[in-house]
C-alpha cells in the first residue's frame, strides 16, 4: 500500500484556521482519502509507539467524566467502520470494558472525544494520544476547545468561535477531515514533552539523520455523534523526509515557512534558516 501524500500548505501560506472539509473529498490519493482509518505496512511501528507510550498511561490515556454508554456507542461505530474498510481483519473485542482503549491499540491513529454538556459547553472527555506532537495530553483532558488551543499563536479568531465549531463537529455525521503540519528534526512518533529523549523511540523513519528537518503532518478525521452530543477525533501522523518531496511541494513548503511569524516559529521550535537551506 502506498503511503498517502498530504501537503496542506500547497497554497504557500502558513495559516491558523479550522480548515475542515468533507471526508468524501478526493485529495489525490484515491479511495483511501475517503476512509476514516488508514492502516498500512507501517502498522507495527505505530503499534510499538503506542505500547511504549502506554508504559506511562497517566500521560497518554485519560478520561474525565466519560460515560460508558457514550464510549460504547463510539466503539460500536468504530467496529462497524473498521469492518467496512478492512473486512479481512477481526474487529471483535476481547472485553466490553474500556472498548476504546482496546480499539485504539489496533489502529494507527490517536483518539480524542469532545462532548457538549446540557448548556452546550464543550470539553475533552477522552484522550488516547500516544503520538502527540509536542503537547502533553494530561494538561488538556477535561478542558474546552479554546483552552486546549490557547497556546497556539494567532488562534484567537478560531477560539472566538469555539462553541459553534464544537457543534459543527458533533453534527459531522458523514465525517470531516482537517490537517495540521510542522517541521521537526525528531523522527519519533511520540513527541510528548516529558518523554525520555535519550531513549530510542519507535519511528517509521528509523534511519533519518538526527537533527535533519522533516515534515510532520497530522490527518485529523472528525466524526459526529449528535445523539450522544459527542465528536470523535482520529489523529493519524505522517512523516516525510524533505528530500522525498517533489519540487512543487518543496517550493510551497519553503514559501509557507518564509511567511511564518516569529511567534509561530518559536511555538513549533522551527529553525527557518536551516529549513529553507534544506529546501533550496
Amino acid at each position: 500500500m502506498t503511503i498517502p501524500q498530504y501537503f496542506p500548505f500547497m497554497h504557500g501560506v502558513y495559516d491558523v484556521k479550522a480548515g475542515i472539509t468533507a471526508l468524501n473529498k478526493d485529495l489525490g490519493n484515491g479511495a483511501i482519502d475517503r476512509q476514516a482509518f488508514q492502516i498500512d505496512e507501517q502498522f507495527d511501528v505505530y503499534h510499538a509507539a503506542k505500547r511504549a507510550a502506554c508504559e506511562h498511561r497517566e500521560h497518554h490515556v485519560l478520561r474525565s467524566g466519560f460515560d460508558a454508554p457514550i464510549e460504547s456507542a463510539i466503539a460500536s461505530w468504530m467496529q462497524a467502520r473498521l469492518l467496512a474498510e478492512y473486512p479481512a481483519r477481526d474487529w471483535s473485542l476481547s472485553s466490553i470494558d474500556f472498548p476504546l482503549d482496546e480499539l485504539a491499540m489496533r489502529v494507527q491513529a490517536d483518539l480524542a472525544v469532545l462532548q457538549l454538556d446540557e448548556q452546550g459547553c464543550n470539553r475533552l472527555t477522552y484522550l488516547n494520544v500516544c503520538m502527540p506532537s509536542g503537547w502533553p495530553p494530561e494538561d488538556k483532558i477535561g478542558k474546552p476547545f479554546d483552552a486546549v488551543h490557547a497556546p497556539v499563536p494567532h488562534i484567537d479568531p478560531i477560539n472566538a468561535k469555539h462553541d459553534s465549531i464544537a457543534k459543527l463537529m458533533v453534527n459531522a455525521t458523514r465525517g470531516a477531515v482537517r490537517f495540521a503540519w510542522t517541521i521537526t528534526s525528531d523522527s519519533a512518533l511520540n513527541h510528548h514533552p516529558l518523554r525520555d529523549v535519550t531513549a530510542k523511540h519507535p519511528s517509521p523513519l528509523p534511519d533519518h539523520p538526527a537533527g535533519e528537518p522533516l515534515l510532520r503532518v497530522e490527518r485529523q478525521v472528525i466524526w459526529g455523534f449528535p445523539d450522544q452530543q459527542a465528536a470523535l477525533f482520529l489523529i493519524r501522523t505522517y512523516l516525510y523526509p524533505l528530500d522525498s518531496l517533489q519540487p512543487p511541494v518543496r517550493a510551497a513548503l519553503a514559501q509557507s515557512v518564509s511567511g511564518m511569524s516569529e511567534a509561530s516559529l518559536r511555538y513549533k521550535n522551527m529553525d527557518r534558516g536551516l529549513i529553507l537551506e534544506r529546501l533550496a
